[in-house]
């Protein structure tokens, strides 16, 4: 019948590559697994990162998600946090719930902790929302929004610290878009990113998908294969936050950028090649020389 009762278990479940113990074991279905006094972790033997220890534990395989009672979240076998009753998932499927939260002590922000929440939307659309709140700062949000759509993938992200009282009491905010798609033989490409402000990644850490650098970038791209010829339209700017930079160190940015080529059969098998490229460059801050921007062709 595919059910089976163990007492003082050890286990191991291949699929979902759980491992645990138990004081009983029931298999009450092909898919269902209930364990009482039991713990359970995806590490190795003997290697005890995390755990999850609870009275009773239940496993649905079908589904993808296990459910648990009288919980305690194990680090290194020293006992984290404990919760009434959970669900959580013990497969690659996604389901909408609490993630486990962040928490960092430090000499300039005291306390920093922020309990992500995530969203499952949608198949192709998921999202995770942050409140977080700063000892010494305030209180603000991290959000990211992810999807997929016939035209291309990407990644909406946004953070905000209100009324930060260590930067004048003035909101301080971050936020990207990120997008990489295909239409019919065009490819598309935009990575925009903004910062409210020249300190923001000295000051403040984010779990987002936007990296601490001197320049951010500000990119769109289009770009179509055929099989004579290939064309290419790029804008593309920086914001720059090192303030410490001369006028004539900042980057250049090319509003646009507009490319040609392609190899034309001209007579017989004698073909041709054809390489074009006209871009408008420009810059911030004064250039006292005149001819560092300009078109060039």
């Amino acid at each position: 019948s595919g059910q089976l009762d163990i007492n003082t278990a050890t286990f191991l479940l291949h699929e979902s590559e759980l491992r645990g113990e138990a004081s009983s074991l029931s298999r009450v279905s092909g898919s269902q697994v209930v364990i009482s006094d039991g713990m359970i972790t995806t590490c190795g033997p003997g290697q005890n990162g995390w755990s999850i220890v609870a009275s009773d534990i239940e496993l649905d395989q079908a589904e993808g998600f296990g459910t648990a009672r009288h919980v305690r979240l194990e680090v290194l076998d020293a006992p984290v946090f404990y919760w009434p009753y959970i669900t959580f998932p013990i497969d690659d499927r996604r389901k909408t719930g609490l993630l486990f939260p962040t928490i960092a002590i430090g000499d300039d922000n005291g306390l920093d902790i922020s309990q992500p929440i995530y969203l499952n939307i949608h198949p192709q659309i998921d999202a995770t929302i942050a409140p977080r709140y700063i000892d010494g700062r305030g209180s603000g949000a991290d959000s990211e929004f992810r999807y997929l759509s016939p035209y291309g993938e990407g990644e909406v992200s946004y953070g905000i610290l209100f009324n930060d009282r260590k930067f004048d009491d003035e909101d301080r905010q971050v936020a990207r878009w990120s997008h990489r798609g295909r239409i019919n033989r065009w490819n598309l490409k935009t990575d925009f990113n903004y910062v409210s402000d020249d300190f923001y990644f000295k000051d403040l850490d984010t779990g987002l998908e936007i990296s601490s650098q001197t320049h951010l970038p500000r990119l769109a791209e289009a770009r179509y294969y055929g099989r004579t010829w290939q064309v290419l339209g790029r804008m593309q700017s920086w914001q720059t936050i090192d303030p410490t930079l001369e006028d004539q160190d900042l980057p250049y940015r090319r509003l646009p950028q507009l490319q040609l080529t392609g190899d034309p059969t001209l007579y017989g098998p004698l073909k041709g090649l054809w390489l074009s490229d006209i871009t408008s460059f420009e810059r911030s801050g004064s250039d006292d020389s005149g001819k560092a921007t300009g078109l060039r062709a």
